[in-house]
């Protein structure tokens, strides 16, 4: 039943109609178009399909009308509400807990082992209620990519995420969200992106985890402005997945300088990476040519707003037994001078570089010339 193509709005008197005529056996069904948000509708909809699989409302009914209708919809799977939808993070709450603490009453969502993709995007007004993902967790474990994101407000913090219980997740993107420790991570992880995490404490729960986690499938690594992320910590999380590992991207950690990048290279951490980004670290010449025989496999290299110089460039052109540079990103490098770019550009390399988005710390400006 799809009601996005009507013409005119449709009534209460079609909608029965529809319902008639699919005799209960729809299995997917698109709301749209209706003349008022009447959650009658939506009841009417689920008790008479029980087959019913796929649910997208893009009318602006109210969560207590999904909550009403809900538990006659045995076999649902997915439910996608468009931004018109007034559903707040108090009817996901209901749905989730309800379903994880008394199926007997409320036999929704049967357990979804179909359910591979997974977002918990927050909404930003800080008005938010903890989630039983233990409970979510159990019903769904399938799950091989899930991103939480915005879970933020200062009276409640997760202490830790039961990620071990997803066997079969292979990407996590924790972002913006309040988590105390690092979390326990499945083996199964091969992509594990981590960003904005201010709450987050490197104390003895953290090490643990990080020394546990044994990632030898990781095949992608992304740190985004967590300040206090220990270097030697993130030595021992990607220690498993040396000769693996082929992206990783640190920005904006202030605890990570380039001494800790260049002692990463040296113990063989960068050996398969292609992709490297170093953004906003407290990094320089030496740290990249040490870097450069060390990652043979590197094609692509982000150093925007780090203090290198064109003797750094020199080094990435001039390396032999490698892979050669295909991309080189310089945003905001002041020490890196116009004959610098041009000389990586005559050796085939692709160069950004612009000034416009800051100097890095320490630079002042001055122009390297190239013998």
């Amino acid at each position: 039943m799809d009601f996005s193509g009507a013409t005119k709005a449709v009534g209460k008197t079609a909608f029965r109609a529809c319902l008639r005529r699919s005799r209960g056996l729809a299995t997917r069904a698109t709301l749209a178009r209706l003349v008022r948000d009447d959650g009658e509708l939506l009841t009417l909809l689920t008790k008479n399909c029980p087959k019913l699989d796929h649910l997208e409302i893009r009318n602006s009914f109210t969560g207590g009308s999904l909550v009403r209708a809900a538990p006659f919809a045995k076999n649902l799977t997915s439910i996608l509400i468009s931004e018109a939808g007034r559903v707040t993070m108090d009817t996901v709450e209901v749905l989730l807990e309800t379903c994880a603490t008394n199926h007997r009453r409320m036999d929704w969502p049967k357990p979804l082992s179909n359910l591979k993709r997974l977002w918990l995007l927050a909404n930003r007004d800080g008005l938010l209620p903890g989630l039983n993902l233990a409970g979510l967790f159990a019903m769904a474990p399938n799950i091989q990519d899930l991103v939480v994101a915005d879970w933020q407000q200062a009276s409640w913090y997760w202490e830790t995420i039961p990620f071990p219980m997803l066997s079969g997740l292979t990407r996590l993107t924790l972002r913006n969200t309040s988590i105390l420790h690092f979390p326990p991570l499945p083996l199964s992880i091969r992509h594990l992106e981590l960003s904005d995490l201010g709450t987050m404490k490197f104390e003895d729960n953290s090490r643990e985890n990080i020394a546990t986690a044994t990632l030898c499938n990781l095949e992608g690594l992304s740190l985004n402005k967590i300040a206090h992320f220990p270097a030697a910590d993130l030595l021992v999380l990607l220690a498993p997945s040396t000769g693996k590992l082929q992206r990783l991207r640190i920005s904006d950690c202030a605890n990570i300088t380039g001494a800790d990048i260049a002692y990463l290279a040296s113990a063989g951490a960068m050996s398969s990476v292609h992709d490297l980004a170093l953004c906003g670290l407290d990094l320089d010449d030496d740290c990249i040519e040490l870097l450069a025989p060390r990652a043979p496999q590197l094609t692509r290299l982000d150093l925007a707003s780090t203090r290198v110089s064109g003797i750094a460039v020199r080094a990435l052109v001039a390396r032999k037994e490698a892979r050669p540079i295909e991309w080189l990103g310089l945003d905001g490098c002041a020490g890196v001078g116009a004959d610098a770019v041009e000389l990586a550009r005559a050796a085939g390399v692709v160069v950004q570089h612009s000034l416009e988005k800051g100097r890095a710390k320490g630079t002042k400006g001055t122009k390297v010339r190239l013998a």
